[in-house]
């Protein structure tokens, strides 16, 4: 979807009070958004913001919305769900660890691009339910890398969150992916955080095929 037709929808999107309706709206923003990733646009960080405040200020308002995140997901549209999810836990992580507020934002943008990398991805793959074989596995450990690369040249995000980004599959003790490299603590800690509650939190049917993979830390 053009740019100047998605900048309206923002506007629109947030005049909202209602966190569900803001929340569905943002979904569906960034899956407009992700399709025209995967058709070879740039990510425009600055729309990523756009989406995340405005719903990360609602969160933040009535943290008890962040506990049903999953309720509203669906098998379809996973990807997108999981995106604006993992962006609001970690920036509700960040605010629980008494980041300043423009902290908690940063959290909240690179933890929902943390996953842009996907638009890169074979489209089957990405709705693959059977299980996977070695090829898609080292093809899925390659989206950390890709979704560094499309964010890298923001003046957005800051340079430790990009990292963060890039390594929110690593681990402490260098098990991780997709370098294998001994993550620092600080680097790892709200993403990986975060994505442990994402997958705590998921629907039984997304423990299989490609979200087993993505998801488990």
């Amino acid at each position: 979807m053009p740019k100047e037709v998605i900048v309206p929808e923002l506007q629109e999107r947030g005049k909202s009070s209602d966190f569900t309706d803001l929340y569905l709206k943002s979904v569906q923003t960034y899956k407009r958004l992700f399709k025209n990733w995967q058709a070879g646009s740039k990510v425009e960080v600055a729309m990523i913001r756009l989406i995340m405040i405005p719903l990360m200020d609602k969160a933040l308002e009535e943290p008890e919305n962040i506990l049903m995140l999953h309720h509203y997901c669906n098998k379809e549209e996973y990807v997108y769900h999981h995106a604006i999810s993992i962006g609001l836990i970690g920036g509700y992580i960040a605010f629980k660890m008494k980041c300043n507020r423009a902290d908690v934002y940063q959290a909240a943008i690179g933890g929902c691009l943390a996953d842009c990398g996907m638009a890169k991805l074979p489209p089957i793959l990405l709705n693959k339910r059977e299980s996977l074989n070695a090829d898609d596995y080292k093809e899925i450990h390659a989206h950390p890398i890709f979704s560094y690369k499309m964010i890298k040249d923001s003046s957005i995000i800051k340079d430790s969150v990009k990292v963060a980004v890039l390594e929110h599959h690593g681990r402490l003790d260098g098990t991780g992916y997709p370098k294998r490299l001994k993550t620092k603590p600080m680097n790892l800690l709200i993403f990986k955080n975060h994505c442990c509650c994402r997958c705590i939190s998921r629907h039984d049917d997304f423990r299989k095929g490609i979200w087993k993979e993505t998801v488990t830390v």
